[in-house]
């Protein structure tokens, strides 16, 4: 109703405004007719005037005068009477003739000449009536439409019962109001035929889609958080530090029958920038002639039924370890000397490779290292001739530098056949880039410069050598700077005579300015190690110290035995020790995590398994004193 009074009001405004425009046209009409008339008069009676000859006598000339004022006035009545809309706003009068009376001249038939001629005019006058202004009248009404707010309270209301018949009409009366909802028609898929359907699965847009939903898909059902936890409960002790305690727990464990089976891990390591993300090395699979000889896995923790990210190589990956600089970077190391780099970001092909020429490595790669800062980093590789490569991570076609390490020739303690070193592994201090330590096959380890320095130059510092492993050493680590006391001279080295050694390492200025020059043939300081531990029966393949922990390190042996040692506590036996994959398979290689919480493990039957070693995560306020009055004790009995 409100809408249809509106349409009825703007339709009277639209009538009125028209009716004014036609009005205004017919008195702009009606002012140019008047005014044409006007001037025809004043042009007809000066025409008059002038043409008064004195010979007529006066009433003659009035005669003529007036019939000549009656037929124009005549004549203008019958026009407005002929005009089929006269306005009506406005009455036009007649014009007045006003005549001025000729005075009698002296002399009968003449008329004096000093007196001037009469001038006749006209005046006319328009009367125009104005329509009253409409007054408009404002009625208060309901400006709003119907909503589900409740004036009136419901509860004041009394209650009126109605007959079952009054609520079936009701109900008859609100069905019939109801609208029904219009649906759309069902489509009817299309079924495709096994043609199309191989085709759209055989292609790399849908392959490489569904690989990318599975993953996330996974990732999300492996997820461990509890979606239905209540936070307004109080504390559960029941689950309160559950996995707190001084045991090493196994957490996961990563294989896949595709990639894995018939290989054996080389290398462990943690991404620097996600920590679910851990890599691992494999070398060939001999039952498989048509994989390729290397790959490096990419495992995820939240999703660990298959691996995140493959890569290929043409030889068994030996050494690999995630760019610190570059988060997108793996780096990997060859059997057959070549150095390769990965990006996560393109397909499983390296992005980046050495030639296979006498300007690299032409031995394998057991060990390399990223070292520098984030302006100006590093590659360093060592394989088992003893070469040692300095490479920039943008171009790898050429090494920037290039050491050979070897023994001194003239010294009259060498006796071996060849002063070829054979590197197996080596380690630089936590902040160094010029000088590092190798470990050899010989079970000797040595202190190398990688450029010439005041006393001394680059190579091996034949001055003094570390003795005390019987066959050769696997893994050479130094002690991370992680706590107010340093103790990055501390290494540890792990050798194939069961053993693990603990080594302090004297200053490189110290030994640089002790050192003979090199046409001397004095004897070549021994270093013993400072602690021996003998706990193992198998080899010992690899020991990593705690990056949180000062006193904490892990070893790994032939038996599949990981064993923890806490040196604030007990030293002659592991803190804790976990046996994995039931002892059948030796473990090869360990990593820590960042966190320090936890530690991942590759065994030789190709899988990883990552294990939360407890409270060695946790290190205490005083742990750094404690481990210092114990490495103190250690060297008074050494």
């Amino acid at each position: 109703m409100d809408s249809q009074r509106r349409r009825e009001e703007i339709e009277k405004k639209k009538a009125k405004i028209a009716d004014l425009k036609r009005t205004r046209e017919d008195r702009t009409r009606t002012l140019n007719e008047m005014q044409s008339t006007d001037s025809l008069v004043s042009q007809t009676l000066q025409h008059a005037i002038n043409a008064y000859s004195p010979v007529k006598s006066h009433a003659q000339r009035r005669k003529e005068l007036e019939d000549l004022v009656a037929s124009l006035v005549g004549e203008r009545a019958r026009k407005d009477q002929a005009r089929n809309d006269p306005p009506p706003t406005f009455a036009p009068v007649a014009a007045e003739v006003v005549a001025i009376p000729f005075s009698q001249p002296s002399v009968p038939g003449a008329i004096a000449a000093d007196k001037a001629q009469p001038k006749l005019a006209m005046s006319s006058m328009v009367l125009f009536e104005a329509a009253p202004m409409e007054k408009v009248f404002y009625e208060k009404e309901q400006q709003t439409v119907d909503s589900s707010f409740q004036t009136d309270d419901v509860e004041d209301l009394p209650e009126v019962e109605k007959t079952p018949e009054e609520f079936a009409a009701l109900e008859a009366i609100l069905v019939s109001r109801a609208v029904e909802p219009i649906l759309p028609e069902p489509t009817v898929p299309r079924v495709m035929d096994e043609a199309e359907r191989e085709i759209i699965l055989e292609s790399w847009q849908f392959q490489e889609f569904f690989e990318k939903s599975t993953k996330l898909v996974e990732r999300a059902l492996n997820s461990k958080a509890d979606n239905l936890v209540d936070y307004t409960l109080g504390d559960d002790d029941s689950s309160k530090n559950a996995d707190a305690g001084n045991g090493v727990n196994s957490l996961y464990s990563f294989f896949d029958d595709r990639w894995t089976k018939n290989r054996s891990v080389t290398e462990v390591a943690w991404s620097p920038r996600h920590p679910e993300l851990l890599l691992a090395a494999y070398n060939k699979n001999h039952m498989s002639v048509n994989d390729p000889d290397g790959i490096v896995l990419v495992w995820n923790m939240h999703a660990p039924n298959r691996p995140e990210f493959i890569f290929h190589a043409q030889s068994d990956v030996t050494a690999a370890c995630f760019s610190d600089f570059h988060p997108n970077y793996i780096v990997g190391g060859t059997y057959s000397g070549q150095v390769l780099i990965w990006d996560n970001r393109a397909k499983s092909s390296a992005v980046l490779k050495t030639p296979l020429s006498a300007a690299g490595h032409t031995h394998p790669v057991f060990s390399l290292s990223v070292v520098g800062t984030q302006n100006a980093h590093n590659l360093v590789t060592c394989s088992t001739d003893g070469t040692m490569c300095s490479w920039t991570l943008d171009m790898l076609a050429s090494p920037q530098e290039i050491l050979e390490l070897a023994h001194n020739p003239i010294d009259s303690s060498n006796l071996r056949p060849t002063n070829e070193i054979a590197v197996t592994t080596f380690g630089f201090p936590a902040n160094e880039t010029a000088t590092f330590w190798v470990g050899t096959e010989e079970g000797c380890v040595y202190q190398a410069n990688r450029y010439d320095q005041a006393g001394g130059k680059a190579g091996i510092n034949g001055t003094e050598s570390y003795v005390g492993h019987d066959g050769m050493i696997t893994s050479i680590h130094f002690h991370p700077q992680n706590g107010p006391h340093d103790f990055s001279d501390l290494f540890i080295t792990a050798s194939v005579d069961w053993t693990v050694k603990l080594w302090k390492a004297r200053n490189p200025s110290k030994a640089v300015a002790t050192a003979l020059p090199p046409t001397t043939t004095a004897a070549t300081q021994k270093i013993k190690p400072i602690y021996s531990f003998e706990q193992g029966d198998d080899y010992v393949f690899d020991a990593k110290w705690s990056p949180v922990h000062p006193s904490v390190f892990a070893c790994v042996d032939g038996n599949g035995e990981l064993n923890v040692y806490d040196l604030n506590g007990e030293v002659e036996v592991p803190s804790a020790s976990i046996t994995l994959a039931d002892g059948k398979s030796a473990l090869n290689k360990l990593a820590w995590d960042k966190t320090g919480s936890k530690v991942s493990v590759g065994a030789a039957d190709g899988r990883v398994h990552v294990c939360d070693v407890g409270q060695f995560g946790q290190p205490k306020p005083d742990e750094w004193s404690r481990f210092q009055k114990t490495i103190g004790d250690m060297n008074a009995l050494h």
